[in-house]
C-alpha cells in the first residue's frame, strides 16, 4: 500500500517526545470510557506506556502534521507486542491506520501479539481487518483474562524470517537518544 510522499514515520526520540506525550494524552481521553481513567488536578490521564530500550516508539505524520503515534514492545529478539496504537480521528478511514499498522510489521520481523480491551468492539474490527490483510487471513485469535487489563482480545500472528534484520533507525540513532524517555509526569500546580 503506498500513501503520499507527505506521509513518513519517525521514530520517538527525546527531540520529538513532546509530540507523543500530547498524542497520548488525546489516545487515552479517548479510551478512557472503557479504562475508566480519570484525568488528574491538572487536566492530564496517566500513561501506560514509555519509551525505553524494550519499548520502541513511532510517531506518523501527514502532510507534516502529527496524525498518529504506535508504543511497539520487543519481549525478545522476535516477539513484539502493539502497546499502543493511535490515529487522530481527523485522518481516520483513509487507510492512514492500515498503512501505519503494516509499515511498522515490516520494521519488525517476528512473531506479533495484537491486544484489545474486549468492549472496544472497533478496535477488533480494525486490527483483524488490518492482520488479515496483512497475512492473507493468516493468523490465531482468543480471548483471556490480562493481568492488567482484564478481558481481552487477542490476534497473533507471525511474518518472521530467517534471515537476520537489523532496525532500519539503528546506523541514524545513537541509543542514548532512544533510551530513557521518561514516563509523562503531571507538571505540579505552583502553590500560591
Amino acid at each position: 500500500m503506498k500513501l503520499s510522499k507527505q506521509t513518513k514515520v519517525t521514530e520517538i526520540v527525546v527531540e520529538n517526545s513532546h509530540i507523543w506525550l500530547n498524542l497520548a494524552q488525546a489516545y487515552e481521553a479517548e479510551i478512557s470510557p472503557y479504562t475508566h481513567k480519570k484525568p488528574d488536578s491538572n487536566g492530564q490521564y496517566p500513561l501506560d506506556s514509555d519509551v525505553t530500550l524494550s519499548n520502541r516508539g513511532y510517531l506518523i505524520y501527514h502532510n507534516s502534521t502529527p496524525a498518529g503515534f504506535s508504543i511497539i514492545q520487543t519481549t525478545n529478539k522476535n516477539t513484539h507486542d502493539i502497546c499502543e496504537f493511535y490515529i487522530c480521528p481527523h485522518v481516520r478511514n483513509h487507510k492512514l491506520g492500515k498503512w501505519f499498522a503494516h509499515h511498522l510489521f515490516d520494521l519488525h520481523k517476528g512473531h506479533w501479539h495484537v491486544k484489545q480491551l474486549i468492549n472496544i468492539n472497533y478496535a477488533t474490527q480494525f486490527w483483524r481487518a488490518v492482520i488479515r490483510d496483512y497475512t492473507g487471513n493468516n493468523f490465531t485469535q482468543h480471548q483471556y483474562n490480562h493481568n492488567y487489563w482484564g478481558k481481552v482480545i487477542e490476534q497473533r500472528f507471525s511474518n518472521y524470517t530467517d534471515t537476520p534484520l537489523t532496525h532500519p533507525s539503528e546506523s541514524r540513532l545513537k541509543k542514548s537518544r532512544r533510551l530513557s524517555i521518561p514516563r509523562w509526569q503531571p507538571r505540579k500546580q505552583a502553590q500560591s
